[in-house]
């Protein structure tokens, strides 16, 4: 699990809705793409991309935030 928090200034307009693709594939939140913090969960280990994108009514990207990678590691119930 990854939390995600964004900054806006300003804030969302009215019609206004967030884009997040993790690893270049749009996720589907529903409510969620109106806010800026939310969980990513049941992604797998290993190096993830994840971009924001604020989209009009019509889906028209407005602005965009700067890609950033991150690696995600998970602990191992394996003992050596």
């Amino acid at each position: 699990m990854v939390d995600v928090g964004l900054s806006l200034s300003p804030a969302l307009q009215q019609g206004h809705r967030l884009e997040i693709l993790i690893d270049g594939a749009l996720q589907k939140g529903g409510d969620e793409l109106n806010r800026t913090q939310f969980r990513l969960i049941g992604l797998n280990r290993g190096t993830h991309t994840l971009e924001a994108h604020v989209v009009d009514a019509a889906g028209k990207r407005l602005i965009s935030a700067q890609q950033i990678s991150f690696h995600l590691r998970k602990a191992s119930i394996i003992k050596p």
